[in-house]
């Protein structure tokens, strides 16, 4: 049987590593831990699980730290964790014959991303509301998923490269060696905490400031500005990034698409930002950041219409994307469109029942009551207290 060895970087995680080394406790054969300067008990944390700890000054590199993880280990194959990232019990299987028929010498794994609220945005990706089948990471609301190299063989020379958004994946295309996709969930629950995140922003573009500058030919260090530039929303500098990346690629990724189109949003230059939310939705049909951006860019240019037809098609790939609906009923409204509001709260009721906070349980009883539809109305309005209970609309509706 192959043998997997846990590979982490740490510093101050002392309110995330348990739960991290408990969730793989029953996956993994080894635990080598780096520490980078913990001043907590991250260390301590850490040895109760059995890690093997190795100190290792910090000099500003994510690849030089993680490199020197790598070396300690010793199992057939390595996985690749963060102290705020677990793996739930019901993908070990996954994982552990994917190391054991090895039909690959890497595995991306799907890097999922918790947030609070729904309106976040990560390398140009909006997120989606969270009804996964998943115990770790249930309780909260929205994520956004995306692809990461986090399981590979221990092979010779193995390294990252980058200082910052450190990565595998070169060392297995330079060598054309085979890296597949593993059906298999890493939960990231770092960026609950806005305040962490946001003080990381900035060093962190201080970091892709410097690597972009010792690598100026790199279009992978600029990407990486570009990334930082927009989280830190130094939309100038991102913009700028993103416009030099269009010139030196020949297939813009969607990343810089979405980030072209979010800077041009920001300075109000929604004209200039169609093009890109267009052609996010054409190569990749029901991309949440375009389908949400792109009919309240037609709307702040007038086009109501257009808008409005943006976001029947957008519901039509994603009915239960409740900001979707949300935007439609606001367009309604705006529109004074109350009755068209108050059908099309009734069909995001039937999609999302136990969604909009009430507000659509309002507008569509207040329709039903007025248009002599009592019974009805009444209905709709005992659901939306049920549910929401301090909803004002809704007790003044139940008073009248």
């Amino acid at each position: 049987m192959p043998t997997l060895s846990l590979a982490m970087i740490v510093k101050n995680e002392s309110r995330h590593l348990g739960h991290c080394l408990a969730s793989v406790r029953e996956l993994v054969n080894e635990v080598v831990v780096v520490d980078t300067g913990s001043s907590d008990d991250t260390v301590a944390i850490a040895q109760s699980f059995g890690a093997r700890v190795h100190t290792f000054t910090w000099c500003d590199d994510f690849a030089a730290a993680r490199n020197e993880s790598l070396r300690h280990c010793s199992g057939d194959w390595i996985l690749i964790l963060d102290a705020d990232e677990t793996i739930d019990a019901s993908d070990h299987q996954a994982i552990q014959k994917a190391i054991t028929k090895g039909g690959s010498q890497a595995y991306n794994l799907t890097l999922r991303n918790y947030v609070l609220e729904g309106h976040a945005i990560f390398l140009g990706q909006a997120v989606t509301p969270n009804r996964s089948k998943y115990s770790e990471g249930a309780c909260l609301p929205f994520y956004g998923d995306f692809l990461g190299l986090r399981l590979c063989r221990r092979l010779p020379g193995l390294a990252f490269v980058g200082s910052i958004h450190e990565l595998l994946t070169p060392y297995f295309t330079e060598r054309r060696l085979p890296i597949r996709n593993l059906n298999a969930v890493i939960h990231h629950f770092g960026k609950v905490d806005a305040v962490r995140e946001a003080e990381k922003a900035g060093y962190y573009l201080h970091l892709a400031q410097e690597e972009a500058q010792q690598h100026p030919h790199s279009e992978q260090a600029r990407f990486n500005l570009m990334l930082q530039a927009s989280i830190a929303q130094e939309w100038g500098l991102a913009l700028e990034i993103a416009l030099a990346l269009t010139r030196m690629q020949e297939a813009t990724p969607a990343a810089v698409h979405a980030t072209l189109a979010l800077a041009h949003i920001h300075f109000d230059r929604h004209e200039e930002a169609l093009p890109h939310l267009q052609r996010l939705l054409k190569e990749h049909p029901g991309h949440p950041l375009a389908s949400r951006q792109l009919p309240q860019s037609l709307a702040a240019l007038g086009r109501m219409d257009e808008a409005r037809a943006s976001l029947l098609q957008a519901l039509k790939r994603a009915p239960e994307d409740e900001a979707l609906h949300v935007q439609m009923i606001a367009l309604d409204l705006q529109l004074g469109l109350q009755a068209q509001a108050a059908a099309d709260a009734w069909a995001a009721l039937r999609a999302l029942p136990d969604r909009g906070d009430g507000h659509w349980h309002a507008l569509v009883a207040a329709f039903l009551l007025q248009a002599g539809q009592a019974q009805q109305g009444r209905a709709v309005l005992d659901q939306g207290l049920r549910l929401h209970p301090t909803h004002e609309g809704l007790q003044r509706l139940a008073q009248t």
